[in-house]
């Protein structure tokens, strides 16, 4: 074998002892991270300890690449509201702190996009490209360094147009219930603004799976009720079918009255509101109305545990789960069930009795 070379071995020597300085001054830091861990999921809300250094608004990480904002911090525990699917997350789950509060990329590359509430694309088209971040909690702009209110801005609706008139920058409130037109009007104005140069972002809030199915013809119901009400109360005469929606709506009424501090479960609320829409109370006396509601309430409790995990995770309500409240309310309402009491029927029968003078 030949030797080394005197040159390529000194290469070797400056290079190990140039290794050898490095790992001797190199000193390793230690920066400290809070882990917590859950100790209980609800609807949205999840309960963690273990991190007393969280700050209010400060953004947490959980499994399944998941995040939440911590609102309630108390000194000992605190509550997160979650951010997206967290059917997979338990009691034990460990949580990191961020250090940084909720934020959302802003700038013109979000125009045209569709974005969860994190920011993150839904639309298929890559990744959202932002020169800019901003906390979504942040203060407004003083009133004085705001741009006056002078260009008006149509809607394309000739009603609105020629009634109310609407300033580009003016906050503008559309009341009305449900099925009445409140997001047609918000898009045929946002369709009008097509080559304005004016931007329009709409954002959509869902309600949940389960109560957009029960509680879908609730408030009409009660909105007839209150008009028919009047009538009733002024001795005009019902026929049956009139009857039956006044009666409905006083049941309507009478349930959703709820003492301070009577919370009720979610399965509780579903199996309630369920049973209202399906007509379930109408034979039950309005005096014997909140002990058949909390039968109902007891009996969703004993409904089995893996029908009410579904309603905290299901996109809706599906018919095999509804049937099992509907039959859970059934049977508990079977007592309850009767002619209405002679106080029921006396009141009824003034009510009906026509007004003379």
């Amino acid at each position: 074998m030949t030797a080394v070379p005197d040159s390529l071995q000194s290469v070797f020597d400056r290079a190990f002892a140039g290794l050898s300085r490095g790992r001797e001054a190199f000193a390793p830091r230690l920066v400290p991270h809070e882990v917590g861990a859950i100790t209980s999921v609800s609807t949205g809300i999840a309960r963690v300890s273990g991190l007393p250094g969280v700050g209010f608004d400060e953004l947490v990480s959980f499994p399944g690449d998941v995040f939440g904002i911590a609102f309630n911090v108390d000194e000992d525990e605190i509550g997160v509201v979650l951010l997206g699917e967290y059917w997979h997350l338990h009691a034990g789950d460990e949580v990191r702190r961020t250090g940084r509060v909720m934020d959302v990329a802003v700038g013109d590359g979000l125009l045209g996009r569709v974005i969860d509430p994190l920011g993150r694309p839904l639309d298929g088209r890559g990744p959202v490209v932002a020169g800019e971040r901003l906390p979504i909690e942040r203060p407004a702009a003083p009133i004085m360094d705001r741009a006056p209110v002078t260009t008006p801005l149509q809607t394309g609706i000739k009603v609105i147009d020629a009634l109310i008139p609407i300033g580009r920058g003016q906050r503008e409130l559309i009341l009305g219930d449900r099925q009445t037109g409140k997001t047609a009007i918000a898009l045929d104005t946002i369709l009008n603004q097509r080559g304005k140069s004016v931007l329009c972002v709409y954002c959509a809030i869902g309600q949940r799976a389960a109560y957009r199915a029960v509680a879908g013809d609730l408030k009409l119901a009660y909105s007839q009720f209150e008009e028919l009400e009047t009538f009733a109360r002024f001795g005009a005469r019902l026929d049956e079918d009139t009857r039956k929606i006044v009666e409905h709506g006083r049941r309507i009424r009478a349930s959703l009255k709820q003492s301070e501090f009577d919370s009720v479960s979610v399965p509780a609320q579903i199996a309630v509101l369920l049973a209202l829409t399906a007509d379930l109370f109408d034979d039950v006396p309005l005096d014997r109305m909140n002990d058949a509601e909390q039968a109902v309430r007891k009996a969703a409790a004993e409904i089995p545990a893996e029908v009410r995990q579904r309603l905290e995770t299901a996109d809706k309500l599906s018919e095999e789960d509804r049937e099992a409240f509907l039959e859970s309310a059934r049977e508990a309402l079977a007592e309850f069930s009767s002619q209405p009491s002679s106080k029921s029927n006396a009141a009824l029968q003034e009510e009906s009795t026509p007004f003379t003078v």
